[in-house]
């Protein structure tokens, strides 16, 4: 219930990570039954016609290489969060029939180095050897001009992740 103006549908994720050994992979990236085809059903029914839907949260998955530190190594082919199918599994969320916008690049284009988990492990943050696997994913009845601003902020510390944030312009949606 409530007003009768625009409303924001906000969906937040955690999508499973698909192992160090890549065990949950397929769990994780099968087309017609893994975690994130089902997931993507689950966003469709809420993101009906002109609903504005807006999907935040920790993606597991390194989109475009700009998204990670090393793309070029080979062994990122291999790894959690950069295989080629977890990232083909991203691009169902972007291209139709859910065609959903990632905000972040919305605004900021190719920029590089904006990641926003970095390894505890390997002590990776303060060479900013990171991954950028947070999003927000706006649905099509979000109108790009809502979006001010999406920032990652990097400057907090004591999570191996950095909060995000997506500024909306609510008169616009």
């Amino acid at each position: 219930g409530g007003g009768g103006g625009p409303r924001l549908k906000l969906i937040n994720v955690y999508v499973p990570n698909s192992g160090a050994d890549l065990q949950r992979l397929e769990y994780r990236t099968d087309r017609a039954a893994g975690w994130d085809a089902r997931f993507r059903a689950a966003i469709a029914a809420q993101a009906t016609g002109e609903s504005r839907v807006c999907v935040c949260g920790d993606m597991n998955v390194a989109h475009e290489d700009v998204d990670f530190h090393n793309p070029a190594e080979r062994r990122t082919l291999t790894q959690a969060g950069t295989t080629p199918e977890e990232r083909a599994s991203l691009r169902c969320f972007l291209a139709p029939p859910l065609g959903m916008r990632d905000a972040f690049r919305q605004v900021h284009g190719r920029a590089a180095g904006q990641y926003t988990y970095w390894s505890q492990r390997a002590r990776a943050r303060p060479a900013n050897r990171g991954l950028r696997i947070d999003y927000f994913l706006l649905a099509s009845g979000v109108p790009p001009a809502a979006v001010v601003d999406v920032q990652h902020l990097q400057e907090m510390h004591g999570s191996d992740h950095c909060p995000i944030l997506l500024e909306l312009d609510l008169a616009r949606l």
